[in-house]
């Protein structure tokens, strides 16, 4: 059977025994920082995966602090001075 599904970030599919397909191994695409969002997608060109590290909020939803990130960190939520819930 055909088990490949285009999807280079999930791995090489393989075939199994009785015409049966078997999960390819994922891409390692984490950068340890917890302040990025790590995606992986088949360039529409080549079917190259591409991989990108986009940074994302880290708003806790407390108007009373101040959130941040800083590289190689957890994110920071810092209590806003003179806030008071």
């Amino acid at each position: 059977p055909a088990c490949d599904d285009g999807d280079p970030c999930n791995g090489a599919e393989g075939c199994g025994p009785g015409d049966s397909c078997t999960p390819g191994e994922a891409l390692d695409i984490n950068d340890s920082d917890p302040c990025t969002k790590d995606v992986c997608w088949a360039d529409p060109a080549t079917g190259n995966p591409v991989i990108a590290h986009a940074a994302y909020t880290v708003d806790d939803g407390n108007d009373c602090t101040n959130d941040y990130c800083v590289e190689g960190e957890e994110p920071h939520h810092d209590p806003s001075p003179g806030c008071f819930p």
